[in-house]
C-alpha cells in the first residue's frame, strides 16, 4: 500500500504554491530586515509554508511505513494532506496582490485536476469515515509503527491510564496548573 499520486499531486502544489510565496515574501522583506513591516504578510506566508510542510512530512511517513502501513493511516494521511493543501492555498489568497502574484498564478498550480483531488480526498464523507474508526478504536490510532516504539506508546498509555487520567478530571474542573513532574513523582520537592 502506498499513499495515492493524488495526494501527491496536492502536496506538490501546495509545496509549489508556499514555495512561491516565501519567494517573494523574502523579497519584500528584503530578506527579513523588514519584517516587522510585513508583519501580516509574513505570518501568512510562514503558515502556509508550515502547513505544506507538515503536508509533505505526513506523505513522507506513510511511505516510509511501507508494509507496516494500513489504509487506515493512508486514507488519515490523505485527508489530512488535501485539508492542508487547501488550506495553503485559501491563506494566501487574502495576500496573492501583496505578493505580486494573482488568480492565475494560483490557477497554474491549483488546476483543475488538482482542484479535484482536493473535493475528493478532503470531501466530508471521508472525515466522517476516519471519524467513525476513531471512535471505534476509542482513540487509539493504530499507527504502523516499529516494535520499539510501539513498546514506547504501550508503556506511554499505560502511564496515561494509571497515572494522569485519575487525576485529568479534578485538574480541569478545578483549572489547576500542575507541572509534569508534579504528576511523574508527586513527593518530589519543587524549588
Amino acid at each position: 500500500m502506498t499513499i495515492s499520486d493524488a495526494c501527491r499531486e496536492v502536496v506538490d502544489a501546495a509545496a509549489r504554491l508556499s514555495g512561491a510565496a516565501v519567494a517573494r515574501a523574502t523579497a519584500i522583506t528584503e530578506k527579513g530586515a523588514r519584517i516587522d513591516d510585513h508583519q501580516v504578510l509574513s505570518s501568512r506566508v510562514a503558515y502556509a509554508a508550515t502547513e505544506a510542510r507538515a503536508a509533505q512530512e505526513l506523505c513522507a511517513l506513510t511511505a516510509g511505513f511501507g508494509s507496516r502501513s494500513t489504509p487506515y493511516f493512508e486514507k488519515l494521511a490523505e485527508v489530512a494532506s488535501a485539508l492542508l493543501a487547501a488550506s495553503v492555498r485559501d491563506r494566501l489568497t487574502p495576500v496573492l496582490e501583496d505578493l505580486g502574484l494573482g488568480d492565475a498564478d494560483v490557477d497554474a498550480i491549483y488546476t483543475e485536476r488538482v482542484r479535484g483531488h482536493l473535493r475528493k480526498l478532503g470531501h466530508e464523507s471521508a472525515v466522517r469515515e476516519i471519524g467513525r474508526q476513531v471512535a471505534a478504536d476509542k482513540g487509539h490510532t493504530p499507527v504502523p509503527l516499529d516494535e520499539t516504539l510501539e513498546q514506547v506508546r504501550r508503556s506511554v498509555r499505560q502511564f496515561v491510564e494509571v497515572e494522569v487520567a485519575p487525576q485529568a478530571e479534578h485538574i480541569h474542573r478545578h483549572d489547576e496548573l500542575r507541572r509534569p513532574v508534579e504528576i511523574i513523582d508527586p513527593d518530589m520537592e519543587i524549588s
